[in-house]
């Protein structure tokens, strides 16, 4: 499992309220060389508000980025039913992105590793969304390397600055978004290659993703388009979209679905019963925290007994 570890966090608590480092703290106190799938998860469930206090604080910042952000995705959205963000955090760019290019689909789904930040999340899009399309909005925590979704399952899946602290991880992160993706993968990234001497030594010491496109080649994706984003956040950290066509696969879905949840363990079915989503075929139960299904290995619950409830009622 490559869940976050078992550890006392009292210490990282303290240099997060400081204002120090958190990554660079927990790389030192778990003797890691880079920023693990256990080190993002706990800088960023620790930051959690932190996000949403910004948007509301900086409202022409956010809008500016998130109007950038959705004149790219807008026209991958034409004929697409379903569309995922992936890392969406507490979903400050989702928010302002939904009305704009998704309000045809029929699924909106949205995923971060924090739970913290899905749970501050889902508070920000139903205060900033009407709430016919609040409601639409599906949030479940997950790994970007374990999407607990079908193959070729989601017609646009994208993200924003969300691969960015997975440096040394492009291809895994890559190739998971790659088997679920049906049309386009749109990754709103910071760029290695067009930033300053300045700005990747500042990646370098952050642990950032770099090689982008090259790793995109490597796999058999195809970019078709690369566009600087004007409103980045960062002059040291610029933002460039990636619009790639993801590699084709055996595994695709013949026709769109609602059956798109897969066990993050098996890749198995799963499906909702009254609290939780279950895999019949491991025993597995995947567990709801106030509404928001967690659906990482590491939260599966061998629950056999479960199995009884789909069985036929005589």
């Amino acid at each position: 499992m490559t869940g976050m570890k078992y550890l006392d966090l009292t210490s990282a608590f303290e240099v997060y309220a400081a204002g120090g480092n958190v990554s660079e703290h927990l790389r030192a106190k778990m003797d890691a060389s880079g920023n693990t799938e256990a080190i993002v998860e706990i800088v960023y469930d620790l930051q959690a508000g932190f996000y949403v206090a910004f948007a509301e604080r900086e409202p022409a910042v956010q809008s500016a980025y998130s109007a950038d952000v959705a004149a790219v995705l807008k026209p991958l959205m034409a004929g697409a039913d379903s569309v995922l963000d992936v890392g969406t955090g507490e979903a400050t760019t989702l928010a302002r992105v939904a009305p704009v290019c998704f309000a045809d689909a029929s699924r909106v789904l949205a995923c971060d590793i924090s739970w913290s930040r899905l749970h501050v999340a889902r508070g920000h899009v139903d205060r900033q969304l009407p709430a016919p399309l609040a409601q639409r909005i599906e949030l479940f925590v997950a790994s970007l390397f374990a999407l607990p979704l079908r193959s070729k399952s989601v017609d646009v899946v994208w993200t924003s600055h969300a691969l960015e602290p997975n440096g040394g991880r492009e291809r895994g992160a890559l190739a998971e978004l790659f088997r679920v993706a049906r049309r386009w993968v749109c990754l709103f990234e910071p760029s290695w290659e067009q930033n300053s001497d300045e700005g990747r030594q500042r990646m370098e010491r952050l642990g950032y993703v770099r090689d982008l496109p090259g790793v995109v080649a490597s796999l058999g994706g195809v970019v078709e388009a690369r566009v600087p984003i004007v409103h980045s956040y960062n002059p040291l950290n610029p933002t460039v979209a990636l619009v790639i066509r993801p590699p084709a696969s055996a595994e695709a879905l013949t026709e769109p679905t609602d059956e798109i949840w897969a066990c993050p363990a098996t890749g198995k079915p799963i499906v909702p019963l009254e609290d939780v989503l279950y895999c019949a075929n491991a025993g597995l139960a995947y567990p709801r925290l106030r509404g928001i299904p967690v659906l990482r290995e590491e939260a599966a619950i061998l629950a056999t007994a479960l199995r009884l409830e789909l069985q036929p009622k005589r």
